[in-house]
C-alpha cells in the first residue's frame, strides 16, 4: 500500500504538545530519493478514520487540506533525506496518530495525448493512457487517480481484470475507462474538461491480499471474511479492511493493529467486529445486519506505514 518511513516525533514534552502550542515532526527516508517520491503526512484521530494533511512533491511545493492550510507548513531537506511538518495552534481536537508516508499508489507509465504539450483546454477531451510491466492486466485492476492543487486524491475509477469497469459517481458522465490486455495497456477519456479538472492524473494498481468468504450473503444475514497475509507477521503490520460499492470509491471499515485494539469506521461500529490470529496469519471481518447498501467488493490491505507511539494529549 504505501513504503514504509521512518517517523520521528520532536516535541516540547514526551508524547504532548499542549493547546495553543505547536507540533514539529521529522520523517526520516531511507530506500529512496525525496527527489522521486511523493511524502504525504496523514493522521488518525481515536477511533476515527485516517486524515489527509498535506503532501511535499519531488520538487519541492507542497499540497496541504483546506481544513488545515492556515495552520500547516511541510518543508523537506533532499540531502538530510528529511520532511518536516509544523503544525501550529494545536486544539485538543488534533489528538491523533500522525504518520508519513510514501506515495500511496505506484505510478505506472503515462502518456497525455492532447491538441497541445502539456494542455488540454476547456471543453475539450482528455486521454490519458497507462502503460504497465510486471503484471498482467488480467490479474489486477489498475484505478485512475487525480491530484488538484493543494488537494487531496480524489479516485476516478477502475478496469477491474475481469473486464468491469467502476466511475466514481461526480464523473462517470464524462469519463470512460477501457483496457486492452494484449496491449497491456488502460485507458481514461475524459470530456467537457473544465479549469476545475486540473490536476496530476495517475494510475495505480489495485493490490490486495488473500480473502475468502461467501459471495453472497442475503439482507439481514452476517458476512464473515478471512483475509489470509504473506510475507510479513501481524505483529509488526495493521490490516485494513477497505470495500467499494459497485461505481463508487473506497470506503475504509477498520483496521486490527499489531499490539492496539482494533479501529472501526463510526458509521459501522455498531455492526462490525475484527479479529486476528497471529499465529494463523489470518484476519477477520465480521457484519452483522447486512443490508443492500452494503453491496460492494470487500478487500483486505496491509498498512506498511511505520507508527510512533506519540499521541497528542491535553
Amino acid at each position: 500500500m504505501v513504503g514504509i518511513l521512518s517517523q520521528t516525533l520532536q516535541e516540547s514534552g514526551p508524547g504532548t504538545v499542549r493547546p495553543s502550542e505547536s507540533l514539529r515532526l521529522t520523517c526520516t527516508v531511507s530506500g529512496f530519493e525525496l527527489t522521486s517520491y511523493y511524502v504525504h503526512w496523514i493522521r488518525q484521530p481515536p477511533g476515527k478514520v485516517l486524515e489527509w494533511i498535506g503532501a511535499v512533491r519531488p520538487v519541492g511545493s507542497t499540497a496541504i487540506s483546506d481544513s488545515l492550510k492556515n495552520r500547516v507548513t511541510i518543508t523537506k531537506d533532499n540531502g538530510k533525506k528529511q520532511a518536516y511538518l509544523q503544525m501550529n495552534g494545536m486544539e485538543v481536537k488534533d489528538t491523533a496518530m500522525y504518520y508519513c508516508a510514501r506515495e500511496r499508489h505506484s505510478i505506472l507509465s503515462q502518456t497525455l495525448q492532447e491538441s497541445g504539450p502539456g494542455t488540454v483546454r476547456p471543453s475539450e477531451s482528455l486521454r490519458l493512457t497507462c502503460t504497465v510491466s510486471g503484471f498482467e492486466l488480467t490479474s489486477y485492476g489498475v484505478s485512475w487517480i487525480r491530484q488538484p492543487p493543494g488537494k487531496g486524491l480524489e479516485w476516478i475509477g477502475a478496469a477491474w481484470y475481469d473486464g468491469g469497469a467502476y466511475l466514481a459517481d461526480s464523473l462517470k458522465n464524462r469519463v470512460t475507462i477501457t483496457k486492452d490486455n494484449g496491449k497491456k495497456q488502460v485507458y481514461l477519456q475524459m470530456n467537457g474538461m473544465e479549469v476545475k479538472d486540473t490536476a496530476m492524473y495517475y494510475c495505480a494498481r489495485d493490490t490486495t491480499l488473500q480473502e475468502s468468504g461467501p459471495g453472497t450473503v442475503r439482507p439481514s444475514e452476517s458476512l464473515r471474511l478471512t483475509c489470509t497475509v504473506s510475507g510479513f507477521e501481524l505483529t509488526s503490520y495493521g490490516v485494513s479492511w477497505i470495500r467499494q460499492p459497485p461505481g463508487k470509491g473506497l470506503e475504509w471499515i477498520g483496521a486490527a493493529w499489531p499490539s492496539a485494539s482494533p479501529d472501526i469506521a463510526e458509521s459501522l461500529k455498531n455492526r462490525v467486529t475484527i479479529t486476528k490470529d497471529n499465529g494463523k496469519k489470518q484476519v477477520y471481518l465480521q457484519m452483522n445486519g447486512m443490508e443492500v447498501k452494503d453491496t460492494a467488493m470487500y478487500y483486505c490491505a496491509r498498512d506498511t506505514v511505520t507508527e510512533q507511539n506519540e499521541e497528542l494529549r491535553q
